[in-house]
């Protein structure tokens, strides 16, 4: 699979009543191969994707009641393989307000 090329960029939104946040990601892949079946996002720390998304999306929302610096990356893949990730995007989810 070819080396999966990806701009992030995260808008945070202030989440409901009990404390969540919304991250909103948007990226490009300039890939051109035929058998892409999706996206994978990984939060650091956590082994397995925390969101999984189709070949069609360049975009995603996640929500987090996390507090502090949370990093992302994020990876392509086909029915046999995964790309590498790209470079961690790391944001500061905004203090929450009961």
């Amino acid at each position: 699979m070819k080396k999966l090329l990806v701009l992030l960029a995260l808008a945070l939104f202030a989440g409901n009543a009990e404390a969540a946040t919304t991250l909103n990601f948007v990226w490009e892949y300039p890939g051109t191969t035929t058998d892409l079946k999706g996206f994978k996002m990984y939060q650091t720390g956590i082994a397995a994707p925390v969101s999984t998304v189709g070949k069609d999306a360049r975009t995603l929302s996640y929500t987090t009641q996390d507090e502090g610096k949370i990093c992302f990356t994020l990876t392509a893949f086909d029915a046999t393989s995964e790309s590498g990730h790209t470079p961690e995007v790391c944001v500061d989810p905004p203090p929450t307000v009961s």
